[in-house]
């Protein structure tokens, strides 16, 4: 698994920057993004379905969120 720390980002740069890794990224299948903008949940559901990419967990940690998203 691959760890991104998107926390102090506001919309929409920690989808932007997620979707450019999981395109570009051919090695890894599951990757762990933390966010702490409220839209991040609704955002990743997007995006995975968009690359038809399967968003397996997301987690409120209350100050932010760890999401969970698998490459088919």
């Amino acid at each position: 698994m691959k760890s991104f720390n998107f926390i102090g980002l506001k919309c929409p740069l920690p989808v932007l920057k997620a979707n450019k890794i999981l395109k570009n990224d051919q090695e890894n299948k599951i990757f762990e993004f933390l966010c702490d903008d409220a839209t991040a949940p609704t955002d990743f559901q997007n995006l995975a379905k968009n690359l038809n990419n399967i968003s397996i967990e997301i987690i409120d940690k209350k100050e932010f969120y760890r999401i969970l998203v698998k490459k088919n």
